[in-house]
């Protein structure tokens, strides 16, 4: 709110004197020029300027009545406050510190005050300067919390400077002096001051520029935003149309759900009439074919039982024909074996062997023809398998 109206904050815990007054360290913050204004006035004894310090404790009439007290003018004290200060205002003019206080703690203030923080009183002082101490002391005493600062200015009489020009022309000299050193810090200050005017319009500039510029990407961005709003209105139409459109089918597809719906609910009584008629054939054809599914169901049990004796029957007799053949694979093998042995025992000659040789090659022949009849005997055997259902009937 306060940089909305053109202001600025309190910046880095700096007194509110250095604002107003004026402070070169503030200018990044825009408030190093001071905040002033001019009073014109005359015919006036003495000129106090306070900070808020002594405002908040002091009345303006009490302050101008310890100022006076101070500069031995004649005073009248309206009620027992202002009679209290007036005493406790003698009392630090006379240095007695401990019976000022005690008048102060009269009307609120401190007891106990430091002194280490209050600027001592002396004899050496002008008059101007004992104002702004013993005004400070007694605002620091009635417990003042905020900036306590106090000048105090008094009126004097201006020398005739023409007289003592004529009479003393080493004055004049000196004086014509200062007033050349003078004259040339103003024209240093006023240079500056043109300087820093000059810099200021240099910088004025260049906002002036950089306003400028961004006024024109303004201009831009703002055409662009116009070419935009124009497209999207386009586009908006002919979304609204492609609604419309969508609309109109939406109405279409709606009439021909309700007709099949209609349909659909015709179809739907046909069928429950056809699933009523189909029940009740169901039902008469239980009545009329009851007996035939019992003499079915005996035909399959018995069925069953036909198969079971069977197949037990078949795999005895599988057991059977194979035992048969294991003992005549036995049978030969033994044989084989016992051949084989009088073979190793007996050792002719060679015209015995060659004579033996035949005749064991014939037996050897006929125990290996046994040997493989038997094995294709066997095999059939163990690839018989007794089909279910089917076989049976058969």
């Amino acid at each position: 709110r306060v940089q909305n109206c053109g202001g600025v904050w309190r910046i880095n815990n700096q007194l509110a004197v250095s604002r107003s007054i004026g402070d070169v360290q503030l200018k990044p913050y825009a408030i190093s020029e001071a905040d002033f204004r001019l009073f014109p006035a005359s015919n006036f004894e003495f000129a106090v300027c306070c900070c808020d310090g002594v405002c908040d404790v002091l009345r303006t009439e009490e302050i101008i009545l310890i100022a006076k007290t101070v500069l031995k003018l004649q005073v009248l004290p309206q009620n027992e406050r202002e009679r209290i200060l007036v005493k406790a205002t003698n009392f630090y003019v006379e240095l007695r510190y401990d019976l000022a206080q005690s008048q102060l703690t009269l009307i609120g203030g401190s007891k106990f005050v430091s002194k280490s923080f209050l600027e001592d009183l002396n004899l050496n002082m002008n008059p101007a300067q004992m104002v702004a101490v013993i005004l400070t002391t007694i605002a620091f005493t009635l417990k003042s919390v905020d900036n306590i600062s106090a000048v105090c200015m008094l009126k004097q009489e201006q020398p005739n400077y023409k007289v003592i020009f004529e009479t003393q022309p080493e004055v004049s000299e000196q004086v014509q002096e200062s007033e050349l050193e003078k004259s040339m810090e103003r024209i240093s200050a006023l240079k500056s001051q043109i300087k820093f005017l000059e810099e200021q319009v240099k910088q004025k500039d260049k906002e002036i520029t950089e306003l400028k510029l961004q006024q024109v990407s303004l201009q831009t961005i703002t055409q662009q935003a116009m070419n935009q709003q124009t497209q999207l209105n386009m586009e908006i139409s002919q979304r609204d149309q492609q609604i419309i459109q969508l609309k109109k089918q939406i109405d279409k597809l709606r009439l021909q759900i309700e007709q099949q719906l209609v349909a659909e609910s015709n179809n739907e009584n046909y069928i429950l009439q056809l699933k009523n008629d189909l029940q009740t054939r169901i039902e008469a054809n239980k009545i009329n074919t009851g007996p035939i599914e019992d003499i079915k169901k005996q035909f399959e049990e018995q069925s069953k039982k036909d198969i079971e004796n069977m197949e037990q029957r078949k795999t005895r007799e599988v057991q059977q024909i194979r035992d048969y053949y294991e003992k005549q694979i036995q049978k030969y093998q033994d044989i084989i074996k016992n051949q084989q042995r009088q073979i190793n025992g007996i050792r002719p000659n060679k015209t015995d062997l060659q004579k033996q040789q035949p005749k064991q090659l014939e037996r050897k022949q006929s125990g290996d023809n046994l040997i493989q009849k038997a094995q294709r005997l066997m095999q059939p055997l163990g690839q018989i398998q007794i089909k279910s259902k089917t076989f049976d009937n058969q």
